[in-house]
């Protein structure tokens, strides 16, 4: 193992491989398909459990039984409680249409990493999990860019607020019904309201409605 790069470097890695080798003992001798289709696999899979913890127990929770693997559905629903995980990420609204947009490529990117028996194991979850981690950067990044641009900010604006674009223009254009490209000081102060710039109570609002009624 060792000499394939598959070692422990952490103390929690090392007893991963360490459980194994323990098991191994007991099981002695092993031929050379049990080591490259039984031990190697474990061992892999062991760290990968240890490296990435989150991911680990979203899939673990999908797995009551303990055999290394589940089917479609149950890895559809570990990878959104996965990406729940960071909801801050992207605020609700965006965050719907992510997963909206995730779902129609879902099914083919399944078919790449599934098994024999139609399901994944920790390895196969890992790679689905990068591929929405990735996917949802550039969702991002795309959905911030489109509102910069409808918007008509410069990009010293849109560097400023990326990351909240989408969800500010969204409050905003809520509360432009007319759909003017304009609000109205009530209705600026309740986009401000809707998108938690400000509270709803204390100082800060009692300046905001002073100001919205000077207008």
């Amino acid at each position: 193992l060792n000499e394939l790069g598959i070692r422990g470097v952490t103390r929690e890695e090392k007893d991963a491989i360490g459980e194994l080798m323990r098991e191994v003992h007991v099981c002695t001798p092993i031929n050379f398909f049990d080591f490259v289709f039984q031990i190697v696999p474990k061992a892999e899979q062991g760290l990968q459990e240890v490296r990435s913890p989150k991911l680990y127990s979203k899939f673990a929770a999908q797995d009551p039984t303990n055999c290394g693997r589940i089917n479609q559905q149950a890895c559809l629903d570990a990878l959104k409680k996965y990406a729940e995980l960071d909801a801050h990420f992207l605020d609700k609204e965006t965050a719907k249409l992510f997963w909206k947009s995730f779902l129609k490529d879902y099914h083919e990117q399944y078919k790449v990493v599934k098994l024999e028996d139609g399901k994944v194991d920790f390895g196969g979850f890992l790679e689905l999990a990068t591929t929405l981690d990735h996917s949802r950067s550039e969702f991002h990044r795309l959905t911030e860019r489109r509102a910069a641009q409808l918007g008509g900010l410069p990009p010293a604006v849109e560097k400023k607020h990326f990351g909240e674009l989408a969800h500010l223009r969204r409050c905003f254009l809520r509360q432009d019904r007319h759909e003017e490209g304009t609000a109205s000081a009530p209705e600026v102060l309740a986009s401000l309201l809707e998108c938690g710039a400000i509270p709803i109570a204390g100082p800060v609002f009692d300046k905001a409605f002073a100001a919205m009624e000077s207008h």
